[in-house]
């Protein structure tokens, strides 16, 4: 029988210490719509001088493992990745990110409790500036329900939460018939992950069901993270790792086998229906229903490199380089403005919100971006007038962060 893809099923555990499988605990079954995972093998031959003038054989001597998997955005699916993409961990809000149920009474710039909150679900732990999610009460009505799908909203930076109101950032007002002034059950949303030092590994694993065989890749850092935003697609992306070790076996290396932890299995997301707010500096280009943005492409490039040493076959240790964020927004050509701020190299935000439809989403916020390289595309007859807009994201030394990364999710 030969293996088919069809057969496979991708899976991980983290590592305590890079480079060893963990004997205790449970792997995780992934989403995944394509791995590209390799080892590369080095040989070398001899440079002996023969009569024969042939070298008589040839000998191993280096091993990379790299590569990676593609991906169609989900809830809570990829977040050991996305976090040690960052370099970052999870801080959550509440508990796990979710507070229980409180009542909430909403103006168009504030949420306010009907009773003071306490402990972790204290609104004042919220950060100035921090995005968060409301999640209406399962009783609440589909208009409540689908208004609060794909609404992001974001803290005052000027005004601090306090344990019975949080002040809402003007740009993210709340609005509408039935929803604000009425007292309602809310959960709120929030576990954020910004860019830090905070290194991690992974155990990941293919099983090829079909003929009895596991693939496996040890010590894999995470190294790359690409989203697609496009227009009639799924959010799409890939994560890329650079590993230290790789094997294949006839039977899991990884612990819990044969009872793995099955994946999260959330809704996939898409960059139409699901998009609940992009931010160009500071104005929401989706409020009113319209959209001059027609595509993002954002990279995140940790710059791994292998280290090498005597007696190792593969990698002895992974090593971080630059960590850089960038990427390319095409819009169409409405008017002078961003066009402008590129030509004079000024420093704005980009903010992109996404949710699924039970409002489980992320949110990904540069704060200090620059637009280069950009080019006013006149086009040829009958087509549109595009401009293309590559950008990097910078250190921001005033929020300690040059990008982070919201959750919201009750999964």
């Amino acid at each position: 029988m030969f293996a088919s893809t069809a057969f496979g099923q991708l899976r991980y555990i983290r590592e305590t210490t890079p480079g060893v499988v963990p004997v205790t605990g449970t792997a995780r079954n992934l989403r995944t719509t394509g791995p590209n995972m390799k080892a590369g093998v080095q040989s070398i031959v001899s440079d002996e001088i023969r009569p024969e003038r042939m070298v008589i054989s040839s000998t191993n001597v280096d091993l990379t493992v790299d590569g990676g998997f593609d991906i169609e955005l989900s809830s809570r699916e990829y977040d050991d990745f996305i976090a040690g993409v960052l370099c970052g961990v999870w801080r959550d809000y509440g508990t796990n990110g979710a507070s229980a149920n409180i009542s909430l009474t909403t103006t168009a710039n504030t949420v306010v409790a009907g009773t003071a909150t306490t402990g972790a679900d204290d609104f004042s732990t919220l950060r100035p500036g921090q995005w968060f999610k409301l999640l209406p009460d399962a009783s609440a009505s589909d208009a409540v329900k689908s208004y609060f799908a794909d609404k992001w909203l974001r803290v005052s930076e000027a005004t601090a939460a306090t344990s019975t109101v949080i002040t809402l950032d003007a740009a993210t007002p709340l609005g509408g018939v039935g929803i604000v002034g009425t007292a309602m059950n809310f959960k709120v949303l929030s576990s954020v992950a910004s860019n830090g030092n905070e290194r991690s590994s992974f155990s990941l694993e293919w099983e090829q069901t079909d003929v009895n065989q596991f693939v496996n890749y040890v010590g894999m850092r995470p190294n790359t993270l690409s989203l697609d935003f496009a227009v009639g697609s799924m959010l799409k992306g890939s994560l890329g790792f650079l590993g230290m070790r790789h094997g294949i076996t006839q039977t899991s290396v990884l612990p819990g086998s044969p009872g793995f932890t099955p994946s999260f299995g959330g809704e996939v997301m898409n960059s139409v229906t699901d998009m609940g707010i992009l931010r160009v500096g500071g104005q929401n280009v989706l409020a009113g229903g319209t959209s001059f943005v027609q595509s993002i492409k954002l990279e995140i490039n940790n710059n791994l490199r292998g280290q090498k040493a005597l007696g190792v076959f593969g990698n002895a240790n992974v090593g971080y380089g630059e960590f850089a964020v960038s990427g390319t927004m095409e819009c169409y050509f409405e008017d002078h403005v961003l066009y402008e701020k590129a030509l004079a190299g000024e420093i704005i935000d980009l903010a992109l919100g996404i949710a699924d439809v039970n409002g489980n989403g992320y949110l990904i916020d540069m704060p200090k971006i620059k637009f280069k390289d950009s080019a006013l595309n006149l086009g040829s007859k009958d087509s549109d007038v595009m401009v293309s807009l590559p950008f990097q994201a910078f250190y921001d030394l005033s929020k300690g962060r040059g990008i982070s990364i919201t959750r919201a999710s009750t999964l």
